[in-house]
């Protein structure tokens, strides 16, 4: 019914998955070792978040945080860091961790589908070079607790809508 080109077809399609999948599995895998060094080893002492933690509560008690503190980031990072203030001891440093590990997962995902559609596939290599080359400041902001991949993030949401109309 079919000719063998289909079976040749079906065959690089699930190896396309297969190498896709590999590469997604290293991302988490990675993320996972820097998530265990973050929560068992750094600890909470040297996390910006807990550093901002306070900050943020005060900031909803009235305080100018950025006359006071030097707060670094925009207003708005207060709101978006005020869920993850209200939780109890070092709950809100990881659950800031891994809303941040979902979002480069995400980021991986959207700008890899958007490179695939503006032109051919990218070979797995090239995608492969790119996540590890950015490896280290993935591993940097997360370890800090710091807000540069939720910007990240903002920015290839925005250039994915503006892509999709």
């Amino acid at each position: 019914m079919f000719g063998s080109g289909y079976g040749l077809l079906i065959a690089r399609s699930a190896w396309e998955t297969g190498r896709r999948n590999r590469l997604m599995t290293g991302l988490l895998l990675f993320l996972l070792v820097v998530g265990i060094y973050y929560v068992g080893v750094k600890g909470s002492s040297r996390s910006a978040f807990n550093r901002w933690k306070p900050q943020v509560v005060e900031f909803w008690q009235g305080e100018d945080i950025y006359l006071r503190y030097g707060f670094p980031t925009p207003p708005v990072m207060v709101m978006i860091l005020t869920p993850f203030s209200l939780l109890p001891g070092s709950l809100g440093m990881m659950a800031w961790f891994a809303f941040k590990s979902l979002l480069v997962v995400v980021v991986t995902v959207s700008v890899r589908r958007q490179v695939d559609r503006w032109s051919h596939p990218l070979p797995d290599w090239v995608v492969g070079l790119a996540l590890l080359l950015a490896s280290r400041p993935v591993m940097g902001d997360l370890l800090h607790g710091n807000v540069n991949l939720w910007i990240m993030g903002v920015v290839v949401a925005g250039i994915v809508l503006f892509q999709q109309g």
